[in-house]
């Protein structure tokens, strides 16, 4: 079985960070636990309820998809070839 490992959302990151504010500071502005958008943001929960991805999205004024799905939000990730046998 192969684990795959996180990709952090490196838009979330940015945006947050061009704001001056800090993973906590934006998990109480968005009334959710820092543990929740800490995971969002690391990469942990790659795709969050819908809901939850439109209330990020509005609070760093851009869309759902803009920030969850473009292709530069996430690191190009590749895995290893299965060996064969």
């Amino acid at each position: 079985m192969i684990k795959l490992q996180p990709v952090p959302n490196k838009k979330m990151k940015k945006l947050r960070e061009e704001m001056g504010l800090t993973q906590a500071e934006v998990a109480t502005k968005l009334e959710m636990p820092l543990s929740s958008y800490a995971m969002i943001e690391a990469g942990y929960r790659r795709n969050p309820r819908r809901e939850v991805q439109k209330k990020i999205a509005n609070f760093y004024s851009c869309t759902v998809d803009e920030l969850f799905f473009d292709d530069d939000v996430h690191e190009t990730r590749t895995l290893p070839e299965a060996k064969a046998g």
